[in-house]
């Protein structure tokens, strides 16, 4: 799917989100609250108040459905609360907004592992390799896990 295609269902989405949340579609992306939304978010996280956590940073995605960083701490938050396969999803769209975003591109690889996909994780380092090499904290923690991985007898 192009990258139009994807923007377009990600904005579509984001506009059912809206709706969902109570949020006018016109609204989206026309103000500050995207970013007062997301930094609400950040603060949920460090907290670690994961409802808050989701509830703030779906709206961030509402005001600004191209927002990558939201996207990526949605995931990593479905992941604290044990949601795998959503954290995937939110990964996945981080990605597709922004191919090369360390942090999702790390988090990508790890939950890839934990969801038994070693070539997904595989993926994603030879990706992190290209974008910032041995040496960056992203790669090498990725790295270390398919490492473990491989020792628990993963392939």
């Amino acid at each position: 799917m192009g990258w139009w295609r994807r923007a377009v269902m990600i904005a579509s989405q984001a506009v059912v989100l809206g709706m969902v949340l109570g949020v006018p579609a016109a609204s989206a992306g026309t103000d500050a609250r995207g970013e007062l939304a997301y930094s609400a978010g950040m603060r949920a996280i460090q907290q670690q108040d994961w409802g808050v956590a989701v509830n703030r940073l779906e709206s961030a995605i509402v005001f600004d459905p191209g927002n990558a960083d939201a996207f990526e701490r949605l995931g990593f938050v479905h992941l604290q609360m044990g949601n795998l396969q959503k954290a995937l999803k939110y990964f996945r769209i981080a990605l597709e907004i922004e191919p090369n975003h360390t942090a999702a591109l790390s988090r990508h690889g790890m939950a890839s592992l934990s969801a038994g996909q070693l070539d997904a994780a595989k993926t994603d380092l030879q990706r992190l390799s290209r974008k910032c090499g041995t040496g960056c904290a992203a790669h090498d923690e990725l790295q270390r896990a398919i490492d473990s991985h491989r020792g628990k007898g993963g392939s």
